[in-house]
């Protein structure tokens, strides 16, 4: 062997065995905690959604029963023409697509919508005391949601998974 043939085969005195073992190991280290971080927040943040669409059931049961008592003042109003006709058919297409779906996301769009009706119309119709306690929970369990959405992991798992918006 000659001494150029010795000198390409000998790696530089720079990097040996161990410093690359403890790089490698460090690295694989750092990911294995990085990805158990984000298996984990990934339950916390499903628990979260779920907790959140609980919470929109029991408020969509309570927005059922006040939409019966509004579509009965709405109808009083379209036909003693103090509301428009146009709005209430809007207001009516609206609340069915709010009956007619269990989707969350669906009846949610459906609920903003009726709501947006009714703010057209200038109605505003007095919540109930459970309906407002339920729009709280709602709220607050989507608020929490979003924030765990918006986590450093919630951010790394929604470039692989698709998480619904909660207003």
């Amino acid at each position: 062997m000659t001494a150029s043939e010795e000198s390409s085969t000998t790696p530089p005195s720079a990097i040996s065995g161990p410093k690359v073992t403890y790089v490698v190991i460090s690295l694989l280290v750092i990911l294995g905690g990085l990805v158990s971080y984000t298996l984990a927040s990934y339950n916390t943040i499903d628990a979260s959604r779920a907790n959140a669409a609980t919470a929109w059931q029991e408020l969509a049961e309570e927005l059922s029963s006040h939409y019966r008592r509004v579509e009965v003042d709405v109808a009083t109003r379209v036909d003693a023409r103090e509301v428009g006709m146009e709005d209430g058919e809007q207001f009516q297409l609206a609340l069915d697509a709010f009956r007619g779906t269990s989707i969350l996301e669906k009846q949610f769009a459906a609920a903003a919508r009726v709501q947006k009706t009714l703010e057209k119309m200038n109605l505003e119709p007095e919540k109930s005391s459970s309906l407002q306690q339920k729009l709280s929970d709602y709220n607050s369990e989507a608020a929490a949601t979003r924030e765990l959405i918006q986590s450093t992991a919630g951010q790394i798992l929604s470039v692989f998974l698709n998480f619904p918006q909660y207003a």
